[in-house]
């Protein structure tokens, strides 16, 4: 496998942003035994040191590193620049497990150093209503004064519109069809870019459309995860931390690039499905 991939990518093209593309004609027989072994590999992985050292062969790991981001809440790392990730770690890691708190606070530092200005200079130029843009630059301006109560509920509303403006939908609106909007649309993200384990590709729709807006009861302890209900409905008053605001952040860009590759075809099929 591993003279598979290195036949197929070039080495010094670890910007993940380019290089996605040339992961796409991987020879697809390896697929099986990389969904088979991947998560496995995931969980092998106990501390930070070793996980640059995984990342630094990004190109034999690309999957278990995607597993790793997404088991903590992040959307797959399509858009990630995993070359600038390793370099955090370099200066964080120290022998440090692998676990939430260390991951989130290595991505917000790559974020707020490195990804925030990429992501200000591309929002420009999102295939979106002047109207939606300007509101996504106010939310970055938000975030960069750290006014994280705000920019959290504004990226929630602003995700849910897009999702379904994005298939230029008409009608009311409910749940159930946000849902089979986010299990079309990463089903033909996927169709396209398969090189991620299939138990992946099912979590991160289910954050989507489970996870992120999960019922919650007046009275419940502390909610950890950011949870879509509970900040709307105005329970949950803990939910402002930059660690948060970033999470949703990459997962708004995630979401974007997924829909943006939608095909008027695509769209009309995805309609057609919401009204079945």
């Amino acid at each position: 496998m591993k003279k598979n991939f290195s036949e197929h990518i070039i080495l010094d093209k670890l910007n993940f942003n380019s290089m996605y593309k040339i992961i796409e004609d991987i020879n697809s027989k390896y697929s099986k035994k990389i969904s088979e072994s991947i998560e496995v590999l995931a969980k092998s992985i106990p501390n930070l040191d070793e996980f640059k050292d995984a990342l630094d062969s990004f190109i034999d790991n690309a999957a278990t590193i995607n597993s790793i981001f997404i088991k903590y809440d992040y959307p797959p790392i399509d858009y990630v620049d995993i070359n600038e990730v390793i370099n955090y770690i370099e200066m964080n890691s120290n022998h440090w497990e692998v676990t939430k708190e260390n991951i989130d606070l290595i991505m917000t530092r790559y974020f707020d150093e490195i990804h925030f200005n990429h992501l200000k200079s591309q929002v420009i130029s999102y295939k979106l209503p002047q109207e939606d843009i300007t509101i996504l630059k106010e939310i970055l301006d938000g975030y960069k004064q750290e006014y994280y109560y705000l920019v959290i509920p504004a990226l929630l509303a602003r995700l849910e519109g897009m999702i379904f403006n994005s298939v230029n939908y008409k009608g009311k609106t409910n749940y159930r069809l946000f849902n089979i909007i986010i299990e079309e649309t990463i089903n033909k993200y996927k169709s396209n870019h398969d090189y991620y384990v299939d138990s992946d590709y099912f979590k991160i729709k289910e954050y989507y459309k489970s996870k992120l807006k999960r019922n919650f009861e007046f009275g419940e302890k502390k909610i950890k995860e950011i949870n879509r209900h509970s900040i709307m409905h105005g329970y949950d008053n803990q939910y402002g931390t930059k660690q948060n605001a970033v999470i949703l952040l990459l997962h708004f860009e995630y979401l974007y690039h997924c829909l943006a590759e939608l095909s008027e075809n695509d769209k009309q099929d995805i309609r057609n499905k919401l009204v079945e």
